[in-house]
């Protein structure tokens, strides 16, 4: 065989041609803020890829196209993105097409792993997905394409942040003029349009101003949120849309500085999940404040008593033993503790429901804490004497589960630490050879610098708790003959440890006033009781 011969292969494709492919498809997207805009509508894509299609002879109906109207591209988190996916999952798709890379997502990292490693890398032989921009010079079928893609994704990463950086700028200025920045406008105010015609701003609503006036005072009077909002509804008082007032809507009130003429955007990251400090918040301007319903003064004499309470409050937290496991057998909420007499000496489960709405909401007598987690606890420590076999299995179930979640969180763990690495490599490449500038990726380089040092301590815990999982399981094997019986076990044990074991053996627990129900995890129905004190011995139902 001559050299040539041996070394000989079939060369890969130098062009891109769509006939190449059983089953192409398109995908199209807008974003509310694009749909407006000259050449990104839904109909101008379409039509776009269809012509593309159409110069290699192959015909794309409506029905080959996925579209996501009015969705951004900041994440994969859009219905016919999702479909797309699963489609390709099952090989119904090996092409799609776009009219710009932009439009498939704006995100780096979710561009790299859906092209480059879900279609490509970590897809089986056979059902590779190929991504062709028919704007754009590139595919992700040739080594010079996916280059290019990853290139083009990184500025379409760059532009959406751009855009951000607009969009809270422009929120901003807004925000500091006392218009609105696209908040729902809160309890005691609605939105007017501006003098000048440029966007909203607020204004009082008279009837609800007098409701945030009777809260203050209350408040100040040393009534708590939940005692506040149970006598609005007692005074046949309503929150917006007729309905009933809860603890957390007065909260709300009470903690919003507009009341006081102060309209603070910014408050919450996070979609509201996590509260921001004050000196974050961004802040309407002096003299462009929307009107005021209380002074700023006894705002701030609100704040600082809350805060004085709340401190007192936290001293006194504890969970009770059947937090989490009662729940109201009238409405199905879930029941906490309630502390009353001196000290909170006496203690009762009540509906939290009802807790926070008052009666009218469902009705539920409340009951003895000490009687019913006596009664829950003896059937309870009876199921530990008589089944301590199933006591073990389930031990064992659990921390085999646990053992698999901690693996599998280490192992992704592991390959986000090699793809960061991997895409730190592929950034110094580029600037060595001069196609990128330093400026245009040390941001993203600090990114992921942050980014796996997170990994890094997130790793290490996880090893850590499965060392001592092992040796959990470990001391489970021998743990049969060394059992102790069910009341000394249960006497040695601290709350933490009582609460963990009861979550072990008992599914829930409900009460309605006139019976007891406790699901048990090894018995297929529910031991019925009278209520606590009641004295009748136990039923199966």
């Amino acid at each position: 065989m001559t050299d040539a011969g041996r070394w000989s292969r079939t060369a890969a494709p130098s062009a891109f041609d769509l006939r190449r492919y059983r089953a192409p498809r398109g995908y199209v997207r807008v974003s509310t803020d694009e749909q407006a805009e000259e050449g990104t509508s839904i109909e101008s894509q379409i039509q776009q890829i269809q012509h593309f299609a159409q110069a290699y002879g192959v015909v794309l109906t409506r029905e080959h196209f996925y579209v996501d109207d009015g969705w951004s591209g900041k994440d994969l988190n859009r219905p016919a993105m999702a479909r797309l996916r699963a489609d390709a999952r099952s090989g119904l798709v090996d092409c799609v097409l776009v009219t710009k890379l932009d439009r498939l997502s704006r995100n780096l990292r979710d561009m790299v792993n859906l092209c480059l490693g879900e279609w490509q890398d970590e897809a089986p032989e056979g059902r590779r997905v190929v991504l062709k921009s028919i704007s754009e010079p590139f595919d992700t079928f040739t080594d010079f394409g996916r280059m290019v893609f990853g290139l083009l994704a990184m500025f379409a990463e760059f532009e959406r942040r751009r855009i951000a950086e607009r969009t809270w700028s422009g929120k901003a200025a807004r925000a500091e003029a006392g218009r609105n920045a696209g908040h729902r406008p809160p309890y005691g105010f609605r939105l007017v349009p501006a003098p000048d015609g440029r966007g909203t701003i607020f204004a009082v609503v008279p009837e609800e101003a007098a409701v945030i006036r009777r809260i203050c005072e209350l408040y100040r009077a040393g009534a708590g949120d939940r005692q506040i909002a149970l006598r609005l509804n007692e005074e046949g008082c309503r929150f917006r849309g007729g309905r009933l007032w809860q603890a957390q809507h007065v909260a709300r009130v009470l903690t919003n500085p507009i009341i006081a003429g102060i309209y603070a955007y910014g408050r919450t990251t996070g979609g509201g999940s996590r509260r921001l400090p004050r000196e974050q918040w961004l802040l309407s301007a002096p003299g462009q404040s929307p009107p005021a319903i209380i002074a700023p003064e006894e705002y701030a004499e609100l704040q600082k008593l809350r805060a004085q309470r709340h401190v007192h409050s936290s001293d006194r937290k504890g969970r009770a033993l059947l937090t989490g496991l009662l729940r109201c057998g009238r409405c199905g909420s879930a029941c906490g503790i309630k502390r009353s007499g001196p000290g909170g000496r006496y203690r009762y489960y009540r509906c939290l429901r009802e807790r926070e709405a008052g009666p009218e909401a469902c009705g539920l007598p409340p009951v003895r804490a000490d009687e019913l987690e006596s009664q829950v606890v003896a059937t309870a420590l009876a199921v530990l004497g008589t089944e301590p076999d199933a006591l073990l299995q389930r031990l064992r179930e659990a921390a085999l589960r646990r053992r698999q979640g901690i693996e599998v969180a280490l192992a992704e763990a592991e390959q986000r630490l090699a793809d960061i690495a991997g895409l730190r490599r592929s950034y110094f490449t580029w600037l060595e050879q001069g196609r990128l500038q330093p400026e245009a990726v040390q941001a993203r380089l600090e990114e992921l610098a942050a980014e796996e040092k997170s990994l890094r301590n997130h790793r290490m815990t996880l090893s850590r708790s499965l060392a001592a999982l092992e040796e959990g399981l470990r001391r489970l094997e021998g743990a049969r003959q060394d059992l102790p019986p069910a009341g000394e076990a249960w006497a040695a044990l601290s709350e933490h440890e009582r609460r963990h074991l009861l979550r072990l053996l008992v599914q829930h627990v409900e009460v309605d006033g006139r019976h007891l129900r406790i699901a048990l995890r090894y018995l297929p129905a529910k031991l019925e009781f009278l209520p606590p004190g009641g004295g009748r011995n136990p039923e199966f139902t």
